[in-house]
């Protein structure tokens, strides 16, 4: 057990990276190097069984790290028995470009692993969003939330153009630092340097303003597993007091906790909550969000 600890320990802490840069910190301009240190690690690997395990670990520590909001919901049971089984295997799953493009590198040269990975992690990224396969996974790239990097760049190449560029540039900066022996130091210093700054510049630089609009956030309490007509007609009550109390504050958007809008069956209460909202002149506009279990109930409130 020891012998494990010790052959995996920096993977483990390396999976906090993440976390440190994820939105909202303003450092989240740093995932796109945040992998590189895994890669790094990764190569001096020679089995298959170390790559995934310490794969595996680092993503173990950052879904750890990163769902710590499971500990303020209420779950039954059985609840918490998917939850444990999710977070055990969710790890696996996002392991699996990175192992993917790695396992190609011991049997490839080691310059496919700068088009590998990139490339499966466009696809994993693809299937979940277009396929609608429910892979339960966060896509770093959203997490770029204080960075213009990501609505500038999504404008052109979208989503998955952005994460391909996220995996390119981490794998970029591995390789770099692998092949630092065949390339001028100065060089390798400087194109690091380069692509730092370059990414940075979104962060300094001010966006012009334009139109505002008041966001308020409604995170009420609620048990995902309670279905009952009582708690349905909770739930209806505190939209309709969100709704009300962002009308008196002048709030344009009010956002709220995904799943508690109920998309199910008939849909009848977030159909019949919203066609009261609409008939009363509280809200103008709805968004269904369906990817998302349905986050989002009204942009534009009057």
């Amino acid at each position: 057990m020891k012998k494990v600890l010790a052959s995996y320990w920096f993977p483990s802490l390396l999976g906090v990276l993440p976390t440190v840069f994820w939105a909202p910190s303003e450092l989240s301009f740093m995932l796109i190097f945040c992998f590189s240190p895994l890669l790094i690690w990764l190569y001096r690997k020679e089995k298959l069984r170390e790559i995934f395990i310490g794969t595996y670990l680092f993503f173990l520590v950052f879904d750890l790290i990163s769902l710590r909001w499971l500990w303020q919901v209420e779950f039954s049971v059985k609840g918490w028995v998917i939850a444990i089984i999710a977070l055990i295997l969710l790890p696996a799953l996002q392991s699996i470009p990175i192992f993917l493009g790695m396992a190609l590198s011991k049997r490839l040269n080691l310059i496919y692993v700068l088009g590998s990975i990139p490339v499966i992690a466009v696809m994993f990224d693809f299937i979940n969003a277009g396929v609608f396969l429910g892979f339960p996974w966060l896509n770093p790239v959203l997490a770029l939330g204080s960075s213009l990097l990501k609505p500038m760049g999504a404008q052109y190449v979208g989503i998955l153009g952005l994460t391909f560029f996220l995996y390119l540039s981490n794998v970029g900066a591995a390789l770099i630092y692998i092949q630092a022996n065949n390339l001028q130091r100065g060089a390798g210093i400087a194109l690091i340097v380069i692509s730092i700054l370059v990414t940075y510049y979104p962060v300094m630089t001010n966006a012009e303003d334009g139109e505002r609009v008041k966001v308020m956030a409604a995170f009420p309490e609620f048990n995902p597993y309670n279905w009952s007509e009582t708690e349905l007609y909770e739930h209806s009550r505190h939209v309709l007091e969100a709704i009300e109390m962002a009308k008196k504050n002048d709030v344009q958007l009010v956002i709220f906790p995904e799943g508690y809008l109920r998309d199910f069956g008939s849909r009848s209460l977030y159909a019949n909550v919203s066609i009261w909202l609409l008939v009363k002149g509280l809200l103008t506009e709805i968004t269904d969000h369906q990817t998302s279990a349905l986050p989002f109930l009204g942009t534009r409130v009057v």
